[in-house]
């Protein structure tokens, strides 16, 4: 289906917001409905004071009957095809994030961990969503896509090379490349850890001093790409 479960989008956009410097270009591979293309655009321009917004997100879709006038207000560009052929023609470093959110359930094993590969060659910072227990699907709305090929555990994104892997019905996963890596994950292991056991009343202490850990690393320089540990 053209969607996808609405517990992992507040992960998401905490990942995406916390990411410094802000990205200014965004992929979304498999754009649906274009969901995730649009929260972007909203929560890059106004939940980052100061920072500008996106300069482009761009999405992929090999579904054709999903894009409609909507998707192609939400992009700045959507390459129609198969993420396996679209993916491999794309620059190095060609984006600052790229969103692969239920898409690599897709596909066999083989071809989404290239698939992966490919996102982290392509962004700086790539967030996985993947089901978080194998789910049955065939054909959905006409489209062969929809089939359910594999399953991604959270030791299989690990091995992978995940810096962060958040467990719910969805797990979310990010990928990120070093020094920013190093620093979003040591803040993470903190705050989440704190929601995990401590008490509600402590919560928001332990955010400030994932924040403080956060602020403490160099940040990079503006002109350069971000990365985020998942």
């Amino acid at each position: 289906m053209p969607t996808s479960s609405f517990d992992e989008i507040p992960l998401v956009l905490k990942l995406l917001v916390d990411l410094e410097p802000a990205p200014r270009r965004v992929l979304d591979v498999g754009i649906g409905n274009g969901k995730f293309g649009f929260l972007c655009r909203e929560y890059l321009r106004y939940w980052k004071p100061g920072a500008p917004p996106p300069v482009r997100v761009d999405g992929i879709e090999a579904f054709p009957a999903y894009v409609g006038p909507l998707q192609r207000a939400v992009y700045d560009h959507v390459y129609i095809g198969d993420a396996t052929a679209v993916l491999p023609t794309l620059p190095d470093d060609g984006y600052d994030l790229v969103l692969l959110i239920d898409v690599i359930e897709h596909f066999p094993r083989e071809q989404s961990a290239a698939i992966l590969a490919h996102c982290r060659r392509v962004g700086t910072v790539v967030i996985v969503g993947t089901p978080g227990r194998f789910e049955p699907q065939g054909d959905a709305h006409g489209n062969a896509y929809e089939r359910h090929l594999s399953f991604w555990s959270r030791k299989d994104l690990l091995e992978l090379g995940a810096s962060l892997v958040l467990p719910a019905e969805n797990t979310v996963a990010t990928f990120a490349r070093s020094p920013e890596r190093d620093r979003y994950t040591r803040a993470y292991r903190l705050q989440w850890a704190a929601r995990l056991w401590l008490p509600p009343a402590l919560h928001a202490m332990a955010r400030r001093a994932a924040t403080r850990l956060r602020g403490r690393q160099p940040r990079l320089p503006a002109g350069a790409a971000q990365t985020t540990g998942s």
